[in-house]
């Protein structure tokens, strides 16, 4: 059977396609610029719209307006909070992270209230968090060989608390410091 050149054409225009599709699926970002407001939630603050479980999210510094998850539960593959950053998480609308986190700037808790601004690390695959900043809560809920591994600079967590399900090694410095505490494993 011979194949026409112009059908010969569209199967290698196809087969391209579907190479590019998968490829930029894979590596799927968008950074925030907010020009619109302080909300995660809003797709014009960040450059490729509203970051998901499959897409990463990067915070840069100089922006108009500072991230901040009032009235949204956000989420993202992985995270990178650049030096001169800045994030608030506010309470009840917490930040689930499926991946793993690069966090240089400054995380605040919207009010001084333990038990409210959490960074959640979720999925069963091991994830490593780097960097050195603050963190209102961390929990982390890694299933069934999922892990966090803190691999670099220091983190730590000090009005909060930290809650581990879930594999957690530790190859830097954490510091818990009161009125923080640590639950749901060993350290």
């Amino acid at each position: 059977m011979q194949i026409s050149s112009g059908l010969r054409w569209f199967i290698v225009c196809v087969a391209v396609c579907t190479v590019l599709s998968a490829d930029s699926a894979l590596a799927q970002s968008t950074t925030w610029d907010g020009d619109t407001s302080t909300s995660w939630g809003n797709a014009s603050n960040w450059t490729a719209g509203v970051p998901n479980a499959v897409t990463d999210a990067v915070i840069s510094s100089g922006t108009p307006f500072k991230p901040t998850t009032q009235s949204v539960t956000a989420e993202c593959r992985n995270l990178t909070l650049n030096s001169g950053a800045e994030l608030t998480i506010a309470p009840f609308f917490d930040l689930g992270v499926n991946g793993s986190a690069t966090l240089n700037g400054t995380i605040k808790d919207a009010t001084a209230t333990p038990g409210s601004g959490t960074i959640s690390f979720k999925g069963v695959s091991a994830a490593t968090l780097a960097g050195t900043t603050v963190l209102p809560i961390l929990r982390i809920e890694k299933g069934v060989g999922g892990s966090l591994v803190i691999n670099s600079g220091t983190v730590t967590v000090g009005t909060g608390f930290i809650h581990v399900s879930g594999g957690l090694a530790v190859n830097s410095t954490v510091v818990v410091t009161p009125p923080a505490s640590f639950s749901g494993g060993t350290l």
